[in-house]
């Protein structure tokens, strides 16, 4: 079924009048804008982290450009099957940078990668035989099946008709290293979140998972890098262009420098940047719930690119927000831990929401990059303060309070992971992820700070609470009235 419900609709769209799949790829991109609310946050979130600088009306622009471009972009593969080769000539065209790299090729054979980031319509590449002059070399793109076997055939025979080869990812390895090890070449989509699998780059000063597969291909092979991508020109209308990229001839060196070549050109170039795949979880492996609180992966190159760039430190462009306890006594006692969190992430942006007394205290201590005093208005105009802090996109909220409010504080940020600690008898629905109060815990034997260790040891935290004096000038700090002992 699955593969007839493919083969019909890419007919139909292969014959719709041009205006019409114009009309029908708008209606399509702005019901998905306005009816799925998750993506559409994803895609202003990333935008923002990545341009803060940016107005709140480029990012909407831009997001509904970009899902646009994307269902014009499956439309296209859908319909690809039956169009002609005529016909795909006139969607899709050569330039003197893809001439050049093949010719190039043809001249001194030697193993290629040509590594291609999701730009809108990447899949025109399957028909790089049609653009290129002379004999075509032999060319195998790494792709990712799908779990239905007759239409997973379905798609790789129709993308295979031009001369190009797919190779699964999870079996064709070996045949891409025989490729290479002949001279030919292979392409790969390289700036996916690579997952546990990947290693620790920086994008845009945030922390993402990569793929070392180019890296390690580049070396082993003494492979040419190539960056391959389509050019945006009009509806069904783009250019491929082939940019060689520099590196030092390491993996981590290729890994690295793929990754700057995508973040140079999407700041640089305003086409390019609306064509990417913001709605991707690029960023996602590091906010794994039960690691949330420490940063690593079995391969780490961000000690390679801090040298490289030249950073002191990793940027903080991961946002925490930390919503500390309503009484003095309780925020002194989460300070170790608080110190523990900062030098467990790095990178993350620290924000501490606190009572405006307590701020002055806060600042000294310099644990965090910003703080929020929280609101002095009653009701709903308490909350519609946090409302509007949805712009400010934070990754994650930590609560030390145990209330109704402070959960509702956190939901309204908009956050997408709100940790919490949760007792018998009082569930806490608004957090996305909580620790349960272990049965027959006796809180009057164990110390508060215990207790917040082994909530923030659940999410990963594992350094230990950082027990060290603090300064004593740093404790003296007006209270509010609230937090002066009673006569």
């Amino acid at each position: 079924m699955v593969k007839l419900a493919l083969q019909v609709a890419g007919w139909v769209l292969a014959h719709l009048p041009l205006a019409a799949l114009r009309a029908l790829t708008q209606a399509v991109a702005g019901a998905f804008y306005f009816l799925v609310p998750s993506r559409r946050r994803l895609m202003h979130a990333n935008l923002h982290h990545a341009f803060p600088e940016r107005s709140a009306a480029w990012r909407r622009a831009t997001a509904r450009e970009c899902i646009r471009r994307f269902v014009e972009t499956a439309f296209y593969s859908l319909a690809s099957p039956y169009l002609s080769a005529a016909r795909i000539r006139e969607i899709v065209r050569g330039t003197a940078s893809l001439r050049a790299a093949f010719a190039a090729h043809a001249a001194a054979p030697r193993a290629t990668l040509f590594c291609s980031p999701h730009f809108a319509h990447w899949e025109v590449q399957t028909a790089l035989a049609l653009l290129v002059d002379g004999t075509f070399p032999e060319f195998a793109s790494i792709f990712r099946p799908i779990d239905n076997p007759a239409a997973d055939e379905f798609i790789r025979r129709t993308r295979e008709r031009f001369g190009m080869r797919l190779l699964s990812r999870k079996q064709g390895f070996q045949e891409a290293v025989r490729i290479l090890r002949r001279g030919g070449c292979i392409g790969i989509l390289h700036d996916q979140n690579a997952g546990d699998q990947g290693a620790l780059t920086l994008l845009f000063d945030r922390v993402c998972s990569t793929t070392e597969l180019p890296g390690v291909l580049a070396t082993k092979f003494d492979a040419v890098v190539n960056v391959i991508y389509p050019r945006y020109l009009g509806f069904w209308r783009v250019e491929l262009h082939v940019e060689p990229v520099a590196h030092d001839g390491t993996p981590e060196g290729v890994t690295i420098a793929l990754n700057r070549w995508l973040e140079d050109k999407l700041r640089a170039d305003e086409n390019q940047c609306t064509s990417w795949l913001w709605g991707h979880q690029r960023w996602k492996n590091q906010d794994a719930p039960a690691a949330r609180f420490r940063l690593g992966l079995k391969r780490d190159f961000l000690a390679a690119e801090r040298r490289q760039r030249g950073l002191a430190a990793l940027p903080r462009r991961t946002r925490l927000w930390v919503r500390l306890p309503n009484w003095l006594g309780d925020v002194v006692m989460a300070l170790p831990l608080l110190r523990a969190l900062r030098a467990a992430r790095p990178d993350m942006e620290i924000t501490f929401v606190a009572k405006a007394a307590y701020l002055p205290l806060l600042e000294q201590l310099a644990l965090a990059d910003r703080y929020r005093a929280l609101p002095q208005a009653g009701g709903l105009a308490y909350f519609a303060e946090f409302r509007r802090a949805r712009e400010e996109f934070p990754d994650c909220y930590l609560l030390f309070t145990n209330s109704q409010r402070g959960d509702l504080e956190a939901w309204c940020t908009g956050a997408r992971q709100r940790f919490g600690l949760v007792r018998r008898g009082h569930p806490r629905p608004l957090l996305t992820h909580r620790f349960e109060l272990p049965a027959g815990y006796d809180e009057a034997q164990n110390h508060q700070l215990a207790l917040w260790t082994d909530f923030l040891r659940r999410f990963g935290l594992e350094q230990p609470a950082d027990l060290a004096p603090l300064e004593l000038s740093a404790l003296r700090s007006p209270l509010s009235a609230s937090d002066r002992p009673s006569a």
